[in-house]
């Protein structure tokens, strides 16, 4: 199965997706802060990262810069995971690199279909 890359500095998000992706059959990765999350993609080039906005230290909006311009990882789908839910910020995010912006409170339904979206692509 997929090799999933989760950054969010919140244990809970990051131990609930975890679980919900193991238990699809998935590896799973986590990094909970964007300096881990680049260190990590520096040795490994997951499937599908999921990205969280809003963590101290370095923002998610940084880090998906960095992935995509400074490590040239371009074709590893980036799914924002946040509670931001504002045009302004959707926007920037894709056009900065992010393929979609999915906010926080969502199903379990709408998670799995926009992750399974991109790991069938």
């Amino acid at each position: 199965m997929a090799l999933i890359l989760i950054v969010d500095d919140s244990s809970t998000a990051r131990t609930a997706y975890k679980t919900l992706l193991e238990r699809r059959g998935h590896r799973v990765e986590l990094a909970d802060d964007g300096f881990k999350a680049l260190e990590f993609l520096r040795r490994t080039i997951p499937d599908l990262i999921l990205l969280d906005l809003l963590m101290p230290g370095m923002a998610g909006y940084e880090v998906l810069k960095r992935i995509r311009e400074e490590l040239g990882i371009g074709k590893v789908p980036i799914v924002v995971v946040t509670s931001v839910n504002e045009d302004a910020s959707r926007y920037m995010v894709l056009d900065h690199g992010a393929d979609d912006y999915l906010v926080k409170p969502f199903s379990y339904n709408e998670f799995f279909r926009v992750i399974e979206r991109y790991l069938r692509s």
